[in-house]
């Protein structure tokens, strides 16, 4: 004992035990340098704890993978998104698969025009392949779409 702590020994095996013990812990959840060396303290005692500490957890692979930098600046720039001019000049698309099989169709297209806000609900299959998909869309809106445009 030393100061009221356990007395870890020099032994490098042992002291990585310790710490993946209170670092890799589920309850802990990866706790950062500080925290780490928060609950190594709390019972042990060694000389290098605080190096061994830093060390450890900035080795740790599953802290490097799952980290989230806060000091990167984002991936791309932030550009506003061009307004369309007229209906249909930007469309968002989306498959919505694993349905429950109606009439044959166990998916669903959805088209949606930027401009007017106008959806598209088409049934489709999800073993259709990105041609199918493509004839979808163009037969599943461009008549409505003309005669809709026409009227306004």
């Amino acid at each position: 004992m030393f100061k009221n702590k356990i007395y870890v020994p020099n032994d490098h095996a042992i002291c990585k035990d310790i710490l993946a013990s209170h670092h890799n812990n589920m309850a802990a959840g990866h706790p950062g340098q500080f925290r780490t060396l928060e609950l190594g303290n709390q019972k042990y005692y060694w000389k290098s704890l605080k190096k061994l500490v830093t060390s450890y957890v900035s080795h740790c692979e599953s802290c490097i993978c799952n980290k989230h930098s806060n000091q990167l600046p984002p991936p791309g720039l932030l550009n506003p998104i061009e307004l369309p001019s007229r209906p249909w000049d930007h469309i968002n698309y989306d498959l919505i698969t694993g349905l429950p099989e109606s009439e044959g169709f166990d998916a669903i297209l959805i088209v949606v025009d930027q401009m007017s806000h106008m959806v598209h609900f088409i049934p489709t299959t999800s073993r259709a392949s990105a041609v199918d998909v493509a004839n979808l869309f163009v037969s599943g809106t461009s008549l409505k779409t003309l005669s809709k445009i026409k009227e306004t």
